[in-house]
């Protein structure tokens, strides 16, 4: 079977992280067959390759290798300088990439993996057509930062009957026809003092959003629970 152009590449993030293809078939909510089969040289769906890309946390496009690609890092390799200023700019502004992969979640545990002890949190959702989806959402959404904030504080026990409880929670809203999504983001801030100088600062934002199941941002592959959204990242992070 002849290579795809993103069978090779896929190869290489896998064992570049010491991952079995059934580790990988895990982390990105597919079947250990298809990872075989993909690796084999075998035609993925473009949404199985998102679902690959938000395992291994890179743009689905560093999963493909091309004659273009090869001749762009060439390019990258012969004018430096382009690269560096472009990288610098980026950095100046305290931008990451633009996009960020938010996984579906259905239980308090995975939830509090990704929100618990972040520096920020940024939550949005759908817009809401009744009373009681108001309530769902603000109270769930409300509670959920009041955690995250005092996460790193809390007694174990405190954890674990909160992690019940938004597991609970988490179904009302699926019940709701609602569903959760949540990823990471970790950025650089530089802040700057008159006299004590630059001082650089890593902070880590939570992303939540809750969208109706119906959202056409949804990706669904194989697994309902392996859903996702691509979102793009705001210029700016309010920290509350």
């Amino acid at each position: 079977m002849e290579a795809t152009l993103y069978s090779g590449k896929i190869k290489q993030l896998r064992e570049e992280r010491v991952w079995s293809q059934a580790h990988l078939a895990q982390a990105a909510r597919v079947s250990a067959r298809t990872i075989q089969r993909i690796e084999a040289g075998g035609k993925a769906s473009h949404e199985t390759l998102l679902s690959i890309a938000a395992a291994f946390k890179v743009d689905v496009h560093d999963l493909r290798t091309s004659e273009q690609d090869k001749k762009n890092d060439q390019n990258s390799q012969e004018h430096p300088e382009k690269q560096d200023e472009q990288s610098q700019n980026q950095k100046r502004k305290g931008l990451s990439p633009s996009i960020i992969f938010l996984l579906r979640v259905s239980s308090g545990v995975d939830l509090f993996k990704v929100v618990g002890g972040a520096d920020a949190g940024a939550f949005e959702h759908d817009e809401l057509t009744n009373q009681e989806e108001v309530d769902l959402v603000s109270s769930f959404l409300q509670d959920l930062h009041d955690y995250s904030d005092n996460w790193n504080d809390l007694e174990p026990k405190d954890k674990v009957r909160a992690t019940y409880d938004f597991t609970r929670r988490l179904r009302e809203l699926e019940d709701a026809g609602l569903w959760t999504f949540v990823g990471l983001d970790k950025r650089k801030f530089v802040a700057r003092h008159p006299t004590l100088g630059d001082d650089s600062l890593e902070l880590t934002t939570a992303y939540v959003y809750v969208l109706r199941s119906t959202n056409p941002l949804i990706v669904k592959p194989e697994a309902p629970l392996a859903a996702f959204v691509a979102v793009k990242l705001p210029k700016q992070i309010r920290f509350c």
